[in-house]
């Protein structure tokens, strides 16, 4: 019975923090610059995949990671800088498992979109607090 009530209030505290995750992210300034970090950060993917006629390799925790990862920021109120920001992606894809898939880039985003993002939100909550609480800089 207890684990039941500590799913529920799992999902209360997820439905008041994070009430717009149903909703789908348009490209936008902070998308923009979150687009730059996932490349600077991830650049030997692209290269591969040029070399393999358009055909990636994909974490879909990673794409889904790096599509909430400023609105959770911005929620609470934590630094933005790269630093902050890798230390957060870092925390969150270590706690998660990779969920890889192969296909062309329109392929995966379709598979992005049927990801729950329920335990993905729970660990990038926890990592944002984490890197607010102790930054490295």
């Amino acid at each position: 019975m207890s684990q039941s009530k500590n799913a529920l209030d799992k999902d209360l505290m997820f439905q008041k923090i994070m009430p717009s995750t149903s909703r789908s992210i348009q490209p936008d300034e902070d998308n923009e610059a979150d687009t730059s970090l996932h490349s600077r950060i991830f650049a030997h993917s692209d290269e591969i995949a040029s070399a393999m006629n358009g055909i990636h390799v994909i974490n879909l925790m990673e794409e889904v990671v790096m599509q909430h990862l400023d609105d959770t920021i911005t929620k609470f109120n934590c630094c933005r800088c790269d630093q902050c920001r890798s230390d957060i992606i870092a925390i969150t894809l270590n706690e998660l498992p990779p969920k890889y898939v192969v296909g062309e880039r329109e392929h995966i985003e379709e598979l992005v979109k049927q990801v729950p993002t329920k335990e993905i939100l729970a660990a990038l909550v926890h990592a944002v607090i984490q890197v607010r609480s102790h930054p490295r800089h």
